[in-house]
């Protein structure tokens, strides 16, 4: 599924729930007797476009890596978008950067605090892995000087060194 289709999914059910919303709304102003269903539904009101700008920021914030725009990057980090995300896929974001642009993106996310343990939720892979399996020495050694843990297990409990021993054969 690509980024843009998981998109346009979001946002479909967002613009119905604030439809949904607004009729009750009305109903609930007209009766002031009842506070605590108003409060409710002004509470669901605020928070629809609340979740919606955070999708779209994580979302907007993976479109950029995959593209390799920098300056969109920073500026979404400088905005405080979540680093450590995934995508649909279950791709992390540093893993994403990663296989775009190999150690200095992965560097880059790592000097602004990404998890150098995070693991894709598809397979638990590290980075570290992903470096050792490709046999890549300046992205693992990217890693470890961030302290990536050299002992993580992927979901077939595969360490790091167990990727680099058998990449090498």
């Amino acid at each position: 599924m690509s980024m843009r289709h998981a998109a346009k999914i979001i946002e479909k059910p967002m613009r119905h729930a604030a439809k949904i919303i607004e009729k009750p709304m009305r109903y609930a102003v007209k009766n002031v007797k009842n506070l605590g269903c108003l409060a409710v539904f002004v509470g669901a009101l605020l928070a629809a476009p609340l979740a919606q700008a955070q999708f779209s920021d994580r979302f907007e914030f993976l479109r950029a890596i995959e593209k390799q725009d920098v300056l969109e990057v920073r500026q979404r980090l400088d905005n405080g978008v979540y680093i450590n995300t995934h995508n649909s896929d279950g791709i992390s974001a540093l893993m994403l950067a990663t296989e775009k642009g190999g150690p200095p993106w992965t560097n880059m996310l790592l000097q602004r605090d990404a998890n150098p343990d995070i693991r894709n939720k598809t397979d638990g892979r590290t980075v570290l892995m992903y470096y050792a399996e490709r046999g890549d020495k300046l992205g693992v050694d990217v890693m470890l000087a961030s302290k990536a843990d050299h002992d993580v297990q992927d979901n077939l409990g595969e360490t790091a060194l167990m990727k680099a021993v058998r990449a090498r054969k």
